[in-house]
């Protein structure tokens, strides 16, 4: 970031790629609508087998009928929450940096890209969807790079995150039993993907974990 000169950035994860046109095509968006985030579709593999395609077009009418469509600031939360994780990510976006005016990825935290996606979009005038689906993201199996530790560090870390997001969300006074519903369901679903990644002894372990944080 201290190295960035330009008006935007967007960032690409080391195991993905994008199309040839991806960054053009987000640019040309940008020029047309004055968007402070631009957010791409995407394609998603599983082990480099192809898995999905991710866009919010059942999301929006609009992008029906259109090439991009706005959305309204904070509402973002739900919508993204509840259908489209990616939400959280750096990667996928081309982004103003004048979203990142005071705005840190916290050294204190794993996930960084979720502890601070979100705040960026608090600062935005204009965020446009693409139903373009140009970027290809690669998930590959956690098991061969996280051990048994590791697992029950990120899951906490995730815990961490939503707190502090719902936390501004009770400032802003936000809808926000409908926030805490969605967290619920995201760390939910983490809960679920930790069980099936840890061995059987870490188990009882993840669930005095969770038993924890939720007092």
């Amino acid at each position: 970031m201290r190295e960035a000169d330009g008006d935007f950035i967007t960032w690409i994860e080391a195991t993905d790629s994008v199309e040839p046109d991806y960054l053009q095509h987000l640019v040309d968006i940008q020029n047309k609508s004055n968007a402070d985030i631009v957010i791409s579709g995407f394609k998603e593999y599983r082990e480099k087998e192809f898995s999905q395609s991710v866009n919010l077009k059942p999301y929006f009418e609009e992008l029906e009928d259109n090439e991009y469509t706005n959305i309204d600031k904070y509402r973002a939360l739900l919508l993204f929450l509840s259908h489209w994780t990616s939400f959280f990510y750096s990667w996928g976006k081309l982004v103003s940096m004048r979203t990142h005016l005071g705005v840190m990825y916290p050294k204190e935290f794993i996930n960084k890209d979720m502890a601070t996606t979100y705040k960026l979009y608090l600062h935005t005038n204009n965020i446009v969807v693409d139903g373009e689906e140009l970027y290809n993201h690669h998930i590959i199996d956690e098991r061969v790079t996280l051990g048994d530790r590791d697992i029950l560090a990120d899951y906490e870390d995730k815990q961490r995150v939503l707190d502090e997001m719902m936390m501004i969300t009770e400032i802003m006074n936000f809808n926000v039993a409908a926030v805490r519903d969605l967290c619920s369901q995201v760390m939910n679903n983490e809960y679920n993907a930790a069980m099936g990644k840890l061995s059987e002894s870490w188990k009882p372990k993840l669930d005095k974990l969770r038993s924890e944080l939720a007092d």
